[in-house]
């Protein structure tokens, strides 16, 4: 048994089958919509996010950043943690494959 922490991406990529993992929201997407299931969990095609859901995940990190410092004693300032939400951004748009109608959108 492994003690590494694993992320959403590579629970999903582990070997074994759907079944293996279970969760509520699984459940929950089999119960209201087999057919929603099996192109998520067993296709494997993932609906694009939305940009809404976008700049909520990343003001997520953002957070996640700061109270990570301030569990570690280091407080960040609001700038610090705008700055590296802006660090990060081109990058989390590369890995989710982030599409923006145009730049003033983005912005």
């Amino acid at each position: 048994m492994s003690t590494q922490p694993l992320s959403r991406d590579a629970l999903a990529t582990r070997a074994g089958g759907v079944f293996d993992y279970v969760s509520a929201s699984r459940l929950n997407l089999w119960l209201k919509c087999p057919k929603a299931f099996r192109l998520r969990y067993i296709d494997g095609i993932k609906t694009p996010t939305s940009p809404a859901a976008f700049v909520g995940k990343a003001v997520h990190l953002g957070l996640e950043c700061f109270y990570r410092h301030r569990q570690l004693g280091l407080m960040l300032s609001p700038s610090d943690v705008a700055h590296r939400v802006v660090d990060l951004w081109g990058q989390a748009v590369a890995d989710e494959h982030m599409l923006f109608g145009s730049v003033a959108v983005e912005q």
